[in-house]
């Protein structure tokens, strides 16, 4: 009975650090077509208020938005006619925008900000 206690506590340890260790984990993911862009990216919910006024910074400020505590799944048309998908909750980001519906110049802005976001957070 006592070896089977301990194994449980045991399992119960691991699984306690393995859910804290994930959620220090952190992921960008982008990809890339003729026709889509996206990014996918994952990082500690603590990091989510640095992120978002990174996103205020690069794009908010001059379309009066503001990303700071909001969930957000929704299509954004910007002042300057660029048009992306987000879906934004607390540790998580998915951006898409397709390149046949933006100038080359709103994607490569999009796109800039996106990948400037993971240095932002790693930081």
């Amino acid at each position: 009975m006592k070896k089977l206690i301990i194994v449980f506590f045991a399992f119960q340890c691991m699984v306690l650090t393995s859910c804290w260790h994930n959620h220090k984990n952190i992921s960008f993911s982008y990809t890339s077509n003729d026709d889509s862009y996206s990014m996918d990216a994952w990082f500690s919910k603590n990091k989510t208020s640095i992120a978002e006024r990174y996103m205020n910074e690069k794009i908010g400020k001059e379309n009066n938005i503001s990303f700071v505590n909001t969930l957000t799944d929704a299509e954004f048309t910007l002042n300057d006619g660029s048009k992306f998908y987000m879906q934004k909750s607390p540790g998580h980001i998915l951006i898409k925008m397709n390149k046949l519906d933006n100038s080359y110049e709103h994607y490569h802005k999009i796109q800039e900000m996106c990948k400037g976001m993971k240095n932002v957070v790693l930081k």
